[in-house]
């Protein structure tokens, strides 16, 4: 395992004036080096080889991020801000894209292939009761069964508890 991480921490010790920019430029490791630290749920596998980047700036109430993890069973790649976090309401923005993901090895089902997806979701608050957000999501490929659905699209919303959701598969 190998890492290569550079940044800036200003602010302290005064938690009000905290800003972060962080740069994880590199981390490199492997299925064995994990799999020798944590103990993870006999349902799950890690891939062999895991490259992870991304950035995180701001402070703990608004902050950006962006991450990304390839492996050799997929990519992961997402970004987002958060903000007004010291409030009722926080919000949040999140988009994420899932490139060639072996979801069958990861969670040890044969019945699961590759997934392609992409995702967006924007909102306020985290209690089910009063968080509104908006989301998409849409895929390229699912494989299920040794069968690729295509063309799958969900688009809807949450609103105080009551979620709305529109889905299409063109298969």
């Amino acid at each position: 395992t190998s890492l290569s991480i550079v940044g800036n921490v200003n602010g302290l010790p005064d938690s009000e004036k905290l800003f972060l920019d962080i740069a994880a430029n590199r981390i490199i490791t492997t299925s064995s080096d994990i799999n020798s630290f944590i103990t993870l749920p006999e349902t799950i596998n890690v891939p062999e080889n895991i490259v992870l980047s991304g950035n995180f700036k701001g402070s703990p109430t608004t902050f950006e991020y962006k991450l990304y993890a390839g492996t050799n069973r997929g990519r992961v790649i997402a970004l987002g801000s958060f903000y007004k976090m010291d409030s009722q309401k926080p919000g949040y923005k999140l988009a994420a894209k899932i490139d060639e993901f072996d979801l069958g090895f990861i969670l040890k089902n044969d019945q699961l292939g590759n997934i392609n997806i992409g995702a967006n979701i924007s909102g306020e608050g985290f209690d089910p009761e009063t968080m509104t957000a908006i989301y998409s999501l849409n895929s390229d490929t699912i494989t299920v069964n040794g069968y690729s659905y295509s063309n799958i699209e969900f688009t809807g919303n949450l609103n105080k508890g009551i979620v709305t959701t529109k889905g299409e598969i063109e298969d």
